[in-house]
């Protein structure tokens, strides 16, 4: 698997109506909260997409590393590596693939302060009204950048010790 920059995937995405990971509305890629509330739908407040625990009854839910990082993938949820598409089950909307296995680019500019300034705008169920993502981008990790964007999801590359929610 290799990795897709933003700007190349954004040419190879299809457009409304052919799938993928752009929006039913106006054929636009999804927003970072979007994601967020599609992945987490009726778990908001849990440390995961599917709840309090990494591995309820035993079983993994998402495709994550486990074993030590960067060294040793025990592949204990079946997987070293990419998973295929479907092999976790759907949340409770019936998405699959939500979290974990491989990161989704969002429409959204990154910015460090998003997150907390889009959470004083909750509403008295925990989610934003029509969230949107900041018009341009500030990403300390890569200052010169004016299109830095958000990356949700998680990856197979994630591990319990340094990834948080997936």
């Amino acid at each position: 698997m290799a990795p897709v920059s933003w700007r190349r995937q954004e040419l190879r995405l299809p457009r409304k109506g052919h799938g993928g990971v752009r929006d039913e509305v106006g054929g636009r890629r999804k927003s970072g909260p979007r994601v967020d509330r599609a992945a987490r739908f009726g778990q908001d407040a849990a440390r995961f997409a599917w709840g309090t625990e990494l591995t309820p009854d035993s079983r993994h839910l998402a495709n994550i590393w486990q074993g030590t990082f960067p060294l040793q993938d025990d592949a204990t949820d079946g997987f070293a590596g990419a998973a295929p598409v479907r092999s976790f089950p759907p949340n409770e909307i019936g998405a699959y693939d939500m979290v974990g296995n491989v990161w989704e680019w969002t429409a959204d500019m990154f910015q460090h302060d998003a997150f907390a300034e889009r959470s004083t705008a909750l509403n008295a169920e925990g989610c934003c009204y029509n969230p949107t993502g900041p018009s341009v981008t500030a990403d300390p990790r890569n200052p010169h950048s004016r299109d830095s964007r958000v990356q949700k999801g998680g990856s197979f590359l994630c591990h319990a010790d340094y990834c948080s929610s997936y």
